[in-house]
């Protein structure tokens, strides 16, 4: 229980504390209202967003320098909280604590919130590797471990020839070769090299550093936590109260959105990064403070996702047509200079600090969306420039409208037309997405969000330019998501594409049904009364598919049997995993010497382990301990050649394991279940495979140097 309450306090020191430190930075509008528990909230609010930012980008920055050890790490935390506070008492004195105090509040529920999370069980332990889940969170632990995001590999080059290395590598691609699925081979640097992009594992590490393993597995329980925060305060400040009150409870609870808070992936926080984002951005003045602030956002969601450039230049050219009827045109062609620089910069420095990403990515889809970046950013430029003139900018004015006339338009054919052909659509592709995406999202927000953005359009109620253009900047982004697939048709996992902008335009949309009907002056008794029943519709008709998000975790308890499994593993010993699943973690979390064996069963011409038995003869002569790991209960009989030569020395108590199945016709989140028990053999060679011609021919130099003949 202690402990317990040790790693929630740090895990809140860790995110929070530069935060509040820090948000004085945020512009005082932003921070100020009449309403003191609105004030509250705000504060509260940006202490957030300033605290997960900072602490993600000073960890990517230490991260890349190779600098992220524990000594570094927390006196770069105590630098930036010291210099903070100390910072802010210089320039506004005692009144500052004012505003500390303010920030109060929201970081207690939040300190309470980490608790709870970190006490609740079976939260879900993506640590196997394989898929994305797994290798974000072993890249992070493995960043975390080590201080570097290039975690030494050094006895996979120095022990094996070339040869022997391509046995024990499952696949070889054009961006390089993969020593377990998902993570590649650095020859260079001897290390391993991720292919994901590094803010998530950034923000990841840094909470594994503060709370532990269990902390690290709830990191996307805790950020969904600050999204929550961050949106309520959005809302509110943006929309009013009721609005605020009804939106947020439906992004909770959204059935993609619970799903996502033990999914290890990077939409949540780029979840996150979007809702500060527009928190930052929208309706505030064009300020040197609110631009700094947005370059930063904007660069940290293009670093953590490079897929949100064209999306980016998208919301930019809306933000655009929105401001036309603004006068300070200097200011504003400023800040919008500095957040396209912003997206541009943040895409070049990925493709340096992770281009084993991009060269994933087909070129075709690689070329659509920088030439959609590229002319969003230049029709935004066009707009800024042609509204400097006073004439061209009076003539302009009506563009918001005409384009808020053509949307609404757009949508009524879209939902016609869908109607009219609907046996048919289902059949094309890529126009199945919506079909596929509306049991993890219930019919009745999806019409609801329909109904609300019907009335957004049409209605026009007293929003901002600025606010109808985020509502547009989301639905587009919306359709285009079901227009085009650019996923692999595996569901819930392909969810995760629309977690950023599905679910916040659904909460926003059908959270204006309610908050109308609340807001009902001639009759307030019963507007009150209807816009409880819809809203109580709303997280009803999903509840059923909501709570089996909340419970669909995956892998629960794997992290004490690896631990397990390490203990029996020596410092020096050699692992050959019969899958990827284990082998990675054992690699990158518990940094033991593991080649991937999955390759050396699977191959049924033996030719793999033909190149291998070398090696094993070579580093058994040298008294190197081969160790191999399996877990089916088929045990070595699953490998060709050695088994005859291999002792069981250890036998684990069996787990089983559970997770969601992802399937293209999945519309729900079914688990599955598997039983694993593990075990480990050691290897040793008898004379006649240490005399056979396989062992004799396949010797020679190993990077340079030549080795002695095990018999000699």
């Amino acid at each position: 229980m202690i402990t317990l309450l040790e790693d929630s306090l740090l895990v809140w020191l860790k995110l929070l504390l530069p935060g509040m430190s820090w948000v004085w930075v945020l512009p005082r509008r932003l921070l100020t209202s009449e309403h003191p528990l609105k004030q509250r909230l705000c504060a509260g609010a940006g202490a957030v967003i300033v605290g997960i930012l900072l602490t993600a980008l000073t960890t990517l920055t230490l991260g890349e320098l190779g600098l992220f050890t524990p000594r570094i790490g927390w006196t770069v935390w105590l630098i930036l909280v010291f210099s903070g506070f100390g910072t802010g008492l210089m320039i506004y004195g005692r009144p500052v604590f004012r505003l500390y105090i303010q920030t109060l509040p929201l970081c207690a529920v939040a300190l309470v919130g980490i608790g709870v999370i970190m006490a609740c069980p079976n939260r879900g332990e993506w640590l196997a590797g394989g898929w994305d889940p797994g290798v974000y969170m072993n890249e992070s632990a493995a960043l975390e471990r080590t201080g570097t995001f290039y975690p030494p590999d050094t006895f996979f080059y120095e022990l094996f020839t070339p040869k022997e290395q391509k046995a024990v590598t499952p696949r070889t691609f054009s961006r390089g070769t993969e020593r377990f699925n998902g993570v590649l081979t650095h020859p260079e640097k001897k290390s391993f090299l991720f292919e994901f992009f590094r803010l998530t594992p950034s923000l990841f590490a840094a909470i594994n550093r503060a709370g532990g393993l269990g902390a690290m597995t709830r990191s996307n329980t805790i950020i969904g936590m600050m999204v929550l925060f961050c949106f309520a305060a959005f809302a509110w400040k943006n929309f009013g109260f009721p609005h605020a009150i009804f939106s947020t409870f439906l992004v909770a609870a959204q059935p993609i959105f619970l799903y996502h808070t033990h999914f290890p992936t990077a939409e949540m926080l780029h979840l996150f990064l979007i809702i500060a984002l527009l928190y930052v951005l929208i309706n505030q003045p064009p300020t040197p403070r609110t631009t700094i602030l947005a370059f930063l956002l904007l660069s940290a969601a293009v670093l953590n996702r490079f897929s949100f450039l064209p999306f980016a230049g998208i919301l930019l050219f809306c933000l655009a047509i929105a401001e036309i009827a603004d006068n300070d045109r200097g200011a504003i062609l400023v800040r919008r200079l500095a957040l396209i620089i912003a997206c541009v910069s943040s895409a070049a420095l990925n493709t340096v600090i992770a281009p084993a990403s991009l060269d994933g990515w087909a070129g075709s889809t690689l070329n659509v969306m920088l030439s959609t970046a590229g002319a969003a950013f230049l029709g935004a430029l066009l707009v800024d420039c042609l509204a400097c003139s006073k004439t061209i900018r009076s003539r302009m004015q009506r563009l918001p409208s005409y384009a808020m006339n053509i949307l609404g338009i757009s949508f009524l054919l879209l939902v016609l037309v869908s109607w009219l052909f609907r046996e048919h659509i289902g059949k094309i592709d890529d126009l199945d997405n919506l079909i596929r995406l509306i049991p993890f999202c219930g019919w009745l927000p999806m019409l609801c969000a329909g109904l609300g953005m019907l009335a957004v359009l049409f209605l026009r109620p007293r929003l901002t330019p600025q606010l109808l253009a985020v509502i547009m900047f989301f639905f587009l982004v919306c359709w285009l998501l079901i227009l085009k697939k650019y996923i692999v048709d595996l569901y819930p996992w392909a969810t995760r594409r629309y977690l950023p902008y599905l679910i916040p335009f659904i909460a926003l949309s059908a959270g204006y049904v309610p908050a109308r009907l609340w807001q009902i002056r001639k009759y307030p008794q019963a507007g009150k009364t209807l816009a409880l029943i819809v809203f109580l519709f709303l997280l009803a008709v999903p509840a059923k598919t909501s709570w089996q998000a909340w419970n669909a975790t995956h892998y629960d308890g794997l992290g004490e049997t690896l631990a397990l499994v390490a203990d029996q593993i020596g410092p020096h010993d050699i692992v050959i995993a019969d899958h990827s699943l284990w082998g990675t973690p054992l690699a990158l979390i518990l940094g033991k010497n593991v080649l991937d064996g999955r390759g050396l069963w699977e191959d049924k011409t033996e030719k793999r382990m033909a190149s291998m038995l070398p090696a094993l003869n070579r580093l058994s002569k040298q008294g190197k301990r081969i160790r191999f790991l399996t877990s089916t209960k088929k045990g070595m009989s699953i490998y060709p050649m050695v088994q005859d030569q291999a002792r069981l020395d250890w036998t684990g108590p069996e787990a089983t394991f559970r997770g969601a199945v992802q399937h293209p016709r999945a519309k729900g989140f079914h688990q599955w279940k598997q039983d694993v028990i593990f075990r480990l053999f050691t290897w040793q060679p008898d004379q006649n495979s240490l005399n056979s011609p396989v062992a004799q021919d396949t010797f020679g130099p190993v990077n340079g140097v030549t080795l002695p003949h095990p018999a000699s």
